[in-house]
C-alpha cells in the first residue's frame, strides 16, 4: 500500500507547473522530494498549519518556507486545516497523508496512509477558495516569532504532539489585560486586583499551555505564537479593520458571544496583539 502511495505521488507531481500542498504538518525532506520533481518554473502555494506546542516539538519544520520562497512560491498557514489535499495541475489527491516521511511513506515503518483522487462530487475550485481565503501568508516579523519558539527547549516529560488536535480553534482571549497573563505565569497572580482576572488569566494560561520556566522573552514569542494560530483571535482582528457592521452579529453569534460583549471580546484580542506581537 505504501509503495503504491510513493508511486502515485511522484506520478502525479512530476514536472507539475501549478502546484497546491495543503496539510497541517510538513517536513523539509518530504516537501523537497515533492519539489525536486516538480517543474522548476512551477506556480507553487503550500498551505500548512503551525501551533507552538508543534513546532516546539519538531512536528513540522520551520524550514519549509524557505524551501517554498526559494521557488518563488506562496507558504501560507491555515489556523484550522486538517485536510490533506494535493494537486498538482489538474490532478487531485485527498486523504489522510501529511507532508511527512511517516505519511508519504518516505522512512521505515511508515503509517498506514490514503491518497486518491475525490469523487465527482467534491467541489475543488470551492475547496481551494475557501483554503485560500482562511490563510495567510507567513510575514518575515511573523516567522522571528516562530523561531523563538523552535529554539524553546522543553521539559523532558513534554507531550509530544497529536495530530487529530485542531490547533486551538476554540480558544479566545479572556483577561482584558495581557499583563494578567504575565503576572499569572509569574506567579504573582495576587498583584491582579480583580478576583474575576485572576481566574480569566488562570483560564488563559492553562489554555495557551506555556512551558514552565520560559524567560520573559520566550514567554511573550510562545503567546503571541499562540495567537498567530488562533482562529478567534484572525477573525476578530479582520472585522476591527473592518470597522462595525452586520457581520459583528453573525460573528457574535457563531462563537457564543452576546452581541453586548463583542466589542469587548475583539478589543481584547487587540489588546493581545499589541502587547504579545508589537
Amino acid at each position: 500500500m505504501l509503495e503504491r502511495l510513493l508511486d502515485m505521488v511522484a506520478r502525479s507531481c512530476a514536472g507539475s507547473r501549478d502546484v497546491l500542498l495543503a496539510a497541517p504538518y510538513i517536513k523539509l525532506p518530504t516537501l523537497q522530494r515533492i519539489l525536486d520533481l516538480i517543474h522548476p518554473d512551477a506556480k507553487l502555494t503550500c498551505v500548512t498549519r503551525w501551533s507552538p506546542q508543534d513546532i516546539a516539538v519538531g512536528a513540522s519544520d520551520l524550514e519549509c518556507r524557505a524551501a517554498t520562497l526559494s521557488r518563488n512560491g506562496l507558504f501560507m498557514l491555515h489556523p484550522t486545516l486538517h485536510a490533506k489535499y494535493y494537486r498538482f495541475d489538474d490532478r487531485i489527491l485527498v486523504g489522510s497523508a501529511n507532508i511527512t516521511g511517516a505519511g508519504l511513506g518516505y522512512i521505515p515503518a511508515s503509517n498506514l496512509e490514503i491518497l486518491c483522487p475525490p469523487s465527482s462530487e467534491f467541489n475543488a475550485l470551492e475547496f481551494e477558495s475557501e483554503l485560500l481565503e482562511g490563510s495567510h501568508e507567513v510575514s518575515d516579523n511573523e516567522f522571528e516569532n516562530w523561531s523563538s519558539i523552535q529554539a524553546i527547549d522543553l521539559p523532558a516529560d513534554w507531550p509530544t504532539f497529536s495530530e487529530d488536535r485542531v490547533g486551538n480553534s476554540g480558544w479566545r482571549p479572556r483577561t482584558r489585560d495581557p499583563e494578567h497573563l504575565r503576572l499569572a505565569y509569574a506567579g504573582n497572580s495576587g498583584a491582579i486586583a480583580s478576583y474575576d482576572e485572576r481566574v480569566l488569566a488562570s483560564l488563559d494560561l492553562r489554555d495557551i499551555g506555556v512551558p514552565p520556566g520560559l524567560p520573559p522573552a520566550s514567554f511573550d514569542a510562545w503567546v503571541g505564537s499562540y495567537l498567530l494560530s488562533s482562529p478567534f483571535v484572525a477573525a476578530a482582528l479582520k472585522l476591527q479593520e473592518a470597522g462595525p457592521s452586520v457581520e459583528w452579529a453573525d460573528f457574535a453569534e457563531s462563537w457564543g458571544i452576546s452581541r453586548a460583549d463583542i466589542t469587548r471580546a475583539i478589543e481584547t484580542a487587540q489588546a493581545w496583539r499589541a502587547a504579545f506581537l508589537s
